[in-house]
């Protein structure tokens, strides 16, 4: 009698047990689906830009740095974010013409990669030197009230997470410029950059 009982208990255990395991397998995929549909891009937001070039106020007129704010966040709940060394940001300016083909690379600046959690923020304040100093300047002095820059970047990313595949993202932003002052003209606090191309969330067949 006592053999029996001890069979039918390992017997109900076994059950139970392969009850949970089978209980875990069926709902694994729905988590996972979930998880994954959840996750979005990082945001990108220029915050500031200033051009001392165009700064007529300043005496030393050969003060050639662009200043600026960039303020990177992950938006995810659960998963932190790799960013592959180095974060390229590039500033280009656009003359007054209807040739678009004129448009000047005048600065460049390299982020170093960097691990961001989930729900972080990360400033980036500093400054670009202006490169080709002489024809850059006579270009964004010409008579005009403003000067149209575009800011972009470029950046390799990849989730924390099961996934080893790494995704190139490019973003980017048009800014208009103060010819007189340096500042920016548009009455806002920040510009957030757009990415060239799919939306801003991935969800989990953009992947």
């Amino acid at each position: 009698m006592a053999n029996n009982l001890a069979k039918c208990c390992c017997y109900c255990n076994a059950l139970i047990i392969a009850h949970i395991i089978g209980t875990l397998f069926s709902i694994a995929p729905f988590v996972f689906a979930v998880l994954s549909i959840g996750r979005d891009r990082p945001a990108f937001y220029l915050n500031d830009l200033h051009v001392s070039l165009l700064n007529k106020t300043l005496t030393n007129t050969t003060t050639t740095m662009i200043h600026f704010n960039l303020t990177i966040k992950n938006p995810n709940i659960l998963y932190g974010l790799y960013y592959k060394d180095p974060l390229n940001l590039t500033f280009t300016y656009f003359p007054p013409s209807i040739n678009k083909t004129n448009n000047v690379t005048i600065g460049r600046y390299n982020i170093q990669g960097f691990y961001q959690g989930f729900r972080k923020v990360k400033h980036v304040r500093d400054f670009v030197v202006v490169q080709d100093i002489f024809s850059v300047a006579k270009q964004l002095k010409e008579p005009a009230k403003v000067a149209l820059l575009l800011v972009d970047l470029d950046a390799r990313v990849k989730f924390k997470s099961i996934e080893h595949k790494k995704f190139h993202l490019v973003s980017r932003v048009f800014v208009e410029v103060n010819c007189n002052t340096g500042n920016v003209v548009q009455n806002k606090t920040d510009f957030q950059m757009r990415y060239t191309s799919g939306s801003d969330k991935w969800k989990f067949i953009q992947w």
